[in-house]
């Protein structure tokens, strides 16, 4: 308080973002560096621990938002089937193991700095290279229904690839919009076929809650997309499909999930719990010290691999004279990927 403006309380409130109100607190209180709370929030009490609250838990169902009391040492936890507000969902210490832990257990919040990462090799699958030229097809809508997949007339040629990829996602009501991507290309120099630098994709999706200091969506999630003040959707590009961007939480372990395959090696991934946070895209960089040789995977080959949308992953470079094709499916952002067929 060396400036003496009073400081702001520290509760987060759900979909609105960070309390205004000044918080009640003396000089020594306000110089200790603790959060600090506004005479309304002072006192309010986490649904699990009954510890001082710092938030509300901005979980929703339809139009309702659950707005549970949580501490830093307590958090929401996806759940189907089950839930202690909601459906879906239920709140617990983040260390269940140490119930007695204090004030002091570091803020370590799963999905937001606690990352738990997972890589699967699945079967041998051969995808086909085109005999010439070089091919996209960025993130198509379909809808999985159980029955053969069709593609555009241009990218028939992987059509068979991708049913074969699909006998692995059993139907889940409401989320069965899936998205596609293949792209194929003869590298004349070397380069890079994908995005370079160590990245976790995410869930296709606006996230009102992916920010650093508050909740509210002040940072920028897939592709650039991002949610403004006002709750609108904001993407700096336009999709030749028409794709209504969906609400949803794009960085998840349990939720949505990546397909993956590729006919020449180009790419790894790391698997792991990782702890810091998540930057704009899906950027990595606070997290590289840990990603090591121990935890990295390099994606063969014609192998399908699985990855949930929350692991980083890189890609590599291509030598001039050879062909990539790649093809991925990014699974719906509620997929609840414990449903997959991946033993």
């Amino acid at each position: 308080m060396s400036d003496n403006k009073p400081p702001l309380c520290s509760f987060d409130i759900a979909w609105v973002g960070r309390c205004k109100s000044v918080a009640a607190c003396t000089r020594e209180e306000a110089e200790s560096g603790e959060e600090q709370f506004c005479e309304k929030h002072k006192g309010l009490k986490c649904c699990v621990c009954g510890a001082q609250a710092n938030r509300e838990c901005p979980d929703t169902l339809g139009p309702l938002v659950c707005g549970a009391l949580l501490c830093k040492n307590c958090m929401t936890v996806n759940d189907y089937g089950t839930g202690s507000y909601y459906s879906g969902h239920r709140h617990e210490r983040i260390n269940p193991q140490n119930k007695d832990a204090d004030e002091t257990t570091p803020d370590m919040v799963e999905n937001r700095t606690a990352h738990k990462c997972s890589v699967v090799a699945l079967n041998r699958l051969a995808i086909p290279d085109p005999d010439f030229g070089d091919m996209k097809l960025n993130v198509y809508p379909f809808e999985w229904t159980g029955e053969p997949v069709k593609l555009p007339a241009s990218f028939k040629l992987w059509e068979d690839t991708l049913n074969k990829v699909m006998e692995r996602v059993p139907l889940v009501d409401g989320c069965n919009k899936h998205y596609v991507t293949i792209d194929s290309k003869f590298f004349t120099v070397d380069d890079f076929l994908r995005r370079e630098g160590v990245h976790m994709d995410g869930n296709f999706c606006a996230d009102p809650t992916f920010s650093r200091p508050t909740w509210g969506g002040t940072r920028v999630g897939w592709g650039g997309v991002s949610v403004l003040e006002d709750q609108r959707i904001y993407t700096p590009w336009v999709s030749p499909y028409n794709i209504e961007i969906p609400y949803g939480t794009y960085v998840s372990d349990t939720l949505g999930g990546l397909l993956c395959v590729s006919s020449a090696l180009g790419c790894r991934a790391w698997h792991g719990t990782f702890y810091g946070e998540v930057g704009d895209e899906g950027d990595y960089s606070e997290m590289l010290p840990q990603l090591t040789q121990e935890n990295e995977v390099m994606f063969e080959a014609n192998r399908l691999y699985f990855m949930t949308s929350n692991t980083p992953h890189e890609s590599l470079e291509i030598k001039k004279g050879t062909r990539r094709t790649f093809l991925r499916v990014t699974l719906n952002h509620n997929y609840p990927n414990e449903m997959l067929k991946v033993s």
